[in-house]
């Protein structure tokens, strides 16, 4: 790739800000195209990508509006824009040729100081490291003892103190089912709806609301959930669908009848529906405790290969509920439709996904901090991720267009769809309502199909390899991958 190299950039960077004084110009959507075109750049060249994935001339021009900002040549009015400032000006008119990082700081008092500071906290924190390492391979196991047992006893004490601020699930069940008896006639959404009801009723604080059990579970939240799921199994409310609630004559039978707060065993000892289903739920429980007893009696006699297979095979699906109960209140068709509403909101305007949509979005779900900043293991922002595959959905059903990249705008089509179709929409509901959305899946399908096929055969038409040869092969890959980054990272 004939990509210049930085210091060719910085300079016709500099120029093309300089020949626009009063303009506020936008990294990418200014600057990346002219300096591209400036420098004859192909678009191949122009869209190559760094091993990491990032566009390696995009992040040249990135770094030198850096620079330039902590050298006081330019100046950031707003994120991700720039305008020439008159050192900017003069810098130019008393130094010509190709700029360097060099040159910033021999030149500029503000890049030097930055740079001095920057090296001077890199080390300082490497130190602190070395210091933290060193301590610990210096402790006794009695003192390492110590140390985790103290650690876990802040934890629990931490625990213990939100057990006590929190209201006990007796008191939460008859405040949920009076609240849904004071509206006998609407369907509530459990989380949208009564969690927050319920919290502001019991005057519980935003920590006490969204405190998290060391599982990562909500606890509130899941008092709220299995409260619902009490009075569904005892007949007291009815769910029309899923998510939502709705008491019944029995349930408001039952706070004419029985005063008081309201116990599992009140539950039992009352509604004969509910120990039915008490009785079946602890006896499957019972069963499988039995399945799991002679399964581990047996283990004993296998071979360590076969429990390590075992073990591999009972982590898996443990690891995989942990990550889905990561953040318990964002799954992917809670999106479409917030989505769809924001951007209604504002029909004569393009709204950008990050800046505009995920703080609406979050906003409107009632997302903590933690849950609005949750990364994949891949390092992607989780609701970012999901916005972004919801405007593709919406797009591809005709329902927004895209005027640029990155920014959305709703269609008429998308206002008739949220007058037409109310409630939660998912990729079902795109599919059965939105023929352009079908014939996109159906040819997404077919494509995928054809390429997997082609890829089975050889030039002849025959049979290549086995799909046992195939996934060989691509574990083989993986596996050099993996060995090639450990090498790069011990040397």
């Amino acid at each position: 790739m004939a990509i210049p190299a930085y210091t060719k950039i910085l300079r016709p960077v500099l120029e093309f800000i300089a020949r626009h004084p009063d303009q506020e110009l936008n990294i990418t959507r200014d600057l990346m195209p002219a300096i591209a075109e400036q420098l004859n750049l192909t678009e191949e060249e122009k869209n190559y990508r760094n091993p990491s994935g990032n566009l390696k001339f995009g992040v040249f021009i990135i770094r030198a509006g850096v620079d330039f900002d902590k050298a006081g040549l330019v100046e950031k009015p707003q994120r991700g824009y720039v305008r020439i400032t008159q050192a900017g000006q003069d810098y130019l008119d008393r130094y010509p040729g190709e700029i360097s990082k060099t040159d910033l700081r021999n030149n500029c008092p503000k890049y030097k100081e930055w740079e001095d500071g920057r090296k001077k906290s890199k080390a300082a924190s490497y130190l602190q490291d070395t210091k933290s390492r060193a301590s610990s391979v210096e402790k006794t196991p009695e003192e390492r003892i110590e140390d985790a047992r103290q650690e876990i006893y802040s934890v629990l004490k931490e625990e213990r103190r939100h057990i006590v601020a929190i209201p006990k699930y007796p008191k939460i069940l008859r405040t949920v089912l009076e609240f849904l008896a004071r509206h006998p006639d609407q369907v509530l959404h459990i989380t949208r709806d009564l969690v927050h009801a319920i919290a502001k009723q019991l005057n519980l604080t935003e920590e006490e609301k969204n405190y998290r059990r060391p599982s990562g579970r909500l606890k509130f939240w899941d008092s709220i959930i299995w409260a619902c799921i009490d009075f569904n199994k005892a007949g007291l409310i009815e769910k029309p669908e899923r998510g939502y609630v709705r008491i019944t004559q029995a349930g408001q039978d039952y706070l004419n009848i029985y005063p008081g707060e309201i116990s599992r065993t009140d539950l039992s000892n009352n509604c004969p529906k509910y120990k039915k289903w008490a009785e079946g739920w602890k006896k499957s429980k019972a069963d499988s405790y039995l399945q799991d007893t002679k399964n581990s009696a047996s283990s004993i006699e296998e071979t360590p290969e076969a429990r390590i297979k075992d073990a591999r095979q009972e982590i898996h699906p443990v690891l995989k509920e942990e990550k889905r109960y990561m953040v318990t209140t964002l799954t992917r068709p809670k999106i479409l439709r917030p989505v769809l509403e924001c951007l209604a909101k504002h029909p004569d305007q393009s709204l950008n996904i990050t800046r505009d949509l995920v703080p609406a979005v979050a906003e409107r779900l009632n997302l903590t901090e933690e849950e609005k900043n949750f990364r994949h293991p891949s390092g992607n922002l989780k609701l970012g991720t999901f916005i972004i595959q919801a405007g593709i959905d919406l797009n591809k059903a005709g329902l927004i267009e895209k005027p640029t990249r990155g920014y959305f705008r709703i269609t008429q089509a998308g206002q008739d769809y949220l007058n037409s179709y109310p409630g939660r929409i998912s990729k079902a509901d795109l599919r059965n309502n939105c023929p352009k959305y079908k014939q996109w899946k159906e040819s997404r399908k077919k494509s995928k199909s054809d390429s997997d096929l082609q890829g089975t055969k050889d030039s002849d038409g025959n049979v290549e390899k086995t799909p046992e040869e195939r996934g060989l092969k691509m574990y083989a890959k993986k596996f050099i991958r993996f060995l090639r980054k450990s090498y790069w990272k011990q040397s």
